[in-house]
């Protein structure tokens, strides 16, 4: 079969194999694209009259086209014989032969038969059916066989756990339910997992069965946070030994990772299994590991010793470095669930965040994160930041890093984040830092944050303009109008009204009212010549664009010098990294054509993804959210609101919720490049190729 990747512009084929009860496959490269055209495709078939592959690529205002691919050769093909499926037997005695001397895939079907009619078999029969098949080497097989268990009365289940011979069997027997009472279970499966001659297949089956006996994975209360997976349905009825762990590590990675995540869910108070799972957090440890450990270890109780201090400590200040080397991507979630991490194993470790900060790795973008838990101390960790950040001109700066640094109150500090205005994404977060220390020279910053879509800067703007002379200034008037016009009939506008009304009021050296119209009036009676710019729309602009990317060479540009613009716009704090908001652009030249990929960069909001669409929510205290919603249950939602920004929001407290038509990517982001930094941005984003 054929896999359309429309992330990288591939076509892969696949070609199943037979492997025991199932198949594996190698996928292989059929098709990608070259050249500058860009191919997304969204859809595929085959002709059924002559076998060519139709292909078609567009869709969200996208070039579209249809791709028709045929074979031209003379080679025939023929199916081989071999391998042919066998017709299903009809009758129980056969279906019984099957299940007892069949292929691993003959057994599988044979067992998933019996399950089916169960009622036309007897216990014993089934019984028969089970027994050769509850120690299989095939985990299929053995799954199968469990399931069928289920069609026994509970004292004919005993009776087959007493007759199966081998540990995998009774391990599988027990999976299947066999003795209903947890500790029952969970001692049988722990003697058997110590056992002397269990297999890393028999110890993982018997984990299983000892997670099962708890209840299965995820407590209610631990749905959607970072311990979904690490915590019991129930409690066992009487303390169990964990004896058990003296496994660990046994070398296996399953095994262990499963040996670690029972233990989590036990939650023993014996100090002595921090060590050997601190243990497990080297250089070389794999991120993914990194965080299962850490979760298990913010389960446990105990008093962390400085062996596990530091090495909790270094395994949390290296996982995003890890995840980088690795090109990982991470979801939107990533902060938030790091966060509380943190938080949790800074609850149980009082000297972790002392480890942190001194620690000499302490000083990434993404390290602001810990900042945030309670008794972190913030204003050491901004000095540090800011030091860092001060020696490197290619520091990737954050809103979160922003706000901590901005908190360190010096006037060195405000004016170097006045000159980081040009990175967009950072605006909302330099603006509060520059309003505390305003002089005339940030007002065109200020009209800036007037195209925010953060209601909450604009607010700010307007109050800090009003504290500007502004006499006859049509430019700030123009920006007011503009920003009063986009938010009109919305509860926004009606919170903003009066702000509005105050800049203007300061502009005219008169009072208009709190309608827009008679201020539209007098704009276009005082500043005639700015009135084109207020009636300009989107369309007018990007067209405007658009002549111009028609009259750039593209054929010369420095990727080096695109990766600095691309840093400098502030692009990697929204696509890269753990703290993404947009989409990874790794192979985006080859999804996009170039037409289609510079016209989504300079109008955002023409055609939004439904992955990124945004929502306003209104609150019951008057605060308007914009964001992206990446949690939601009956009692509230957390909205991504920036790169590293996140909201809480109580159900009680939503008053109101609508869908945004405008993308967190700010516009304007190449207004101020030339002709060359925009051919060397495209040559940057042309190395990012597909992985």
């Amino acid at each position: 079969f054929f896999v359309l990747d429309w992330t990288f512009g591939r076509i892969w084929f696949i070609k199943p194999i037979p492997d025991g009860a199932s198949f594996t496959a190698q996928p292989e490269l059929f098709l990608q694209a070259i050249g500058d055209n860009g191919f997304a495709p969204t859809a595929a078939a085959v002709d059924p009259r002559t076998g060519e592959l139709v292909v078609s690529v567009g869709g969200r205002g996208t070039r579209g086209a249809v791709y028709r691919i045929r074979y031209e050769g003379n080679e025939t093909f023929e199916a081989p014989p071999d391998g042919s499926p066998r017709a299903v037997p009809q009758t129980a005695a056969d279906l019984l032969r099957w299940a007892e001397t069949g292929r691993p895939e003959e057994r599988l079907l044979a067992l998933q038969t019996l399950r089916r009619n169960a009622s036309a078999c007897s216990p014993e029969q089934i019984g028969r059916a089970i027994l050769p098949n509850a120690g299989h080497a095939d985990r299929y097989v053995r799954l199968a066989a469990a399931d069928l268990v289920q069609a026994l009365p509970s004292e004919q289940q005993t009776r087959l756990f007493d007759a199966a011979t081998d540990d995998l069997a009774r391990a599988t027997l027990l999976l299947a339910g066999c003795f209903e009472e947890p500790d029952r279970r969970f001692q049988a499966a722990a003697r058997i997992l110590t056992g002397a001659q269990a297999t890393p297949e028999t110890r993982l089956t018997c984990l299983r069965v000892m997670q099962e006996a708890l209840g299965g994975l995820t407590s209610p209360d631990a749905a959607g946070t970072v311990w979904e997976g690490y915590t019991p349905r129930r409690r066992l009825s009487q303390g169990l030994p964990c004896n058990w762990f003296r496994l660990f590590p046994c070398g296996h990675r399953d095994v262990d990772w499963e040996l670690a995540r029972t233990l989590a869910l036990l939650q023993p108070e014996e100090p002595g299994f921090l060590k050997p799972l601190a243990q497990k957090l080297t250089t070389a440890s794999e991120p993914e590991a990194d965080i299962h450990y850490l979760i298990v270890i913010s389960r446990l109780r105990g008093e962390r010793t400085p062996d596990v201090t530091r090495a909790v400590a270094e395994a949390l200040l290296a996982l995003d470095r890890k995840l980088d080397a690795r090109q990982a991507n991470r979801d939107r979630n990533w902060p938030l669930r790091i966060a509380e991490l943190h938080v949790r194993l800074a609850e149980k470790d009082p000297a972790l965040n002392q480890a942190l900060i001194e620690h000499p790795e302490f000083g990434r973008p993404d390290h602001v994160l810990f900042t945030q838990a309670p008794g972190f101390d913030r204003k050491h960790a901004a000095r540090l930041l800011w030091e860092k950040a001060r020696k490197d001109s290619d520091y990737p700066w954050l809103p979160g890093l922003v706000k901590l640094v901005g908190e360190l109150d010096e006037e060195a500090v405000v004016e170097s984040l006045r000159r980081l205005w040009e990175q967009a994404v950072l605006r909302d977060a330099i603006l509060p830092v520059v309003v505390k220390h305003l002089s005339d020279q940030d007002r065109p910053l200020l009209r800036d944050a007037l195209e925010s879509s953060n209601s909450e800067s604009i607010r700010l703007a307007c109050e800090a303009l009003t504290r500007l002379c502004l006499e006859r200034d049509g430019e700030t008037a123009l920006r007011v109008l503009r920003c009063w016009r986009s938010l009109s009939d919305s509860q926004e506008e009606r919170r903003l009204r009066p702000h509005f009304r105050a800049v203007l009021s300061r502009v005219a050296q008169q009072d208009h009212g709190s309608e827009l119209k008679p201020w539209l009036d007098w704009f276009s009676r005082t500043f005639p010549g700015l009135v084109r710019q207020l009636e300009e729309m989107e369309s007018a602009s990007l067209e405007k664009w658009q002549g111009r990317l028609e009259k750039i060479d593209w054929s010369v540009g420095d990727a080096r010098q695109g990766k600095r613009v691309f840093q400098r716009l502030g692009c990697a704090s929204c696509h890269a990294g753990g703290q993404a908001v947009g989409p990874d652009l790794r192979g985006v030249v080859s999804r996009f054509s170039r037409d289609d990929l510079f016209t989504a960069i300079v109008a955002p909001n023409r055609d939004v993804s439904p992955r990124y669409q945004t929502s306003i929510i209104l609150t019951a205290d008057g605060r308007t959210y914009r964001g992206t919603v990446i949690y939601e249950a009956a009692d509230g939602l957390i909205l991504q609101t920036g790169p590293d920004a996140t909201v809480r929001i109580s159900a009680d407290q939503i008053s109101a919720r609508r869908p945004s038509r405008l993308s967190l990517m700010p516009a304007g982001l190449l207004d101020r490049c030339s002709d060359q930094e925009i051919v060397d941005l495209f040559h940057y984003l042309k190395t990012l190729a597909s992985p």
